[in-house]
């Protein structure tokens, strides 16, 4: 009965000093560099100090991409943005939704919504919604802009 509770008592002593302890793999060649043990925000700052120079170098030596011009449509600068009471007053009928999501300025974006509006037999559009997200020096702006299509009459009735 002595041993099984010394043993039940060296157990849990090892088990409670060691809880504590970190094993060190050491993969290193003996001798060629020392290990050294900093603290975690110290290790962050090191690291990202690391990355940023890492990332403004590959910048530095990147060769700028030429994206090619967006073109209008021929007609679709005819495609006017109205409101959903006004469009629904003169008689247009809602075609459907139309999402377009572009990375570049908000004057590009607005030249793919209208040529998509166009290409879809479209002529008036109703914006609902729009999200920018943050931009910087080196990444365009990614754009999201939600609008509804509708078709509305050449011409809308006289009454006499």
């Amino acid at each position: 009965m002595f041993k099984y509770l010394s043993s039940i008592a060296t157990i849990i002593t090892l088990a409670l000093t060691t809880t504590g302890c970190q094993i060190l793999v050491d993969n290193r060649v003996a001798g060629k560099t020392p290990v050294v043990v900093v603290p975690a925000s110290d290790w962050d700052k090191m690291r990202e100090a690391e990355m940023r120079s890492s990332i403004e170098r590959d910048i530095a030596d990147a060769e700028p991409v030429v994206r090619p011009p967006i073109i209008p449509i021929e007609g679709s600068n005819l495609i006017q943005f109205s409101n959903r009471t006004d469009s629904n007053l003169a008689g247009c009928s809602t075609i459907g939704i139309l999402e377009v999501i572009h990375k570049g300025t908000m004057d590009e974006a607005l030249i793919v919504l209208r040529n998509e509006a166009y290409r879809l037999n479209t002529n008036v559009l109703v914006p609902y919604a729009m999200e920018q997200e943050e931009t910087d020096d080196i990444v365009f702006a990614k754009i999201q802009i939600e609008a509804r299509m509708m078709k509305c009459p050449l011409q809308l009735p006289q009454g006499t």
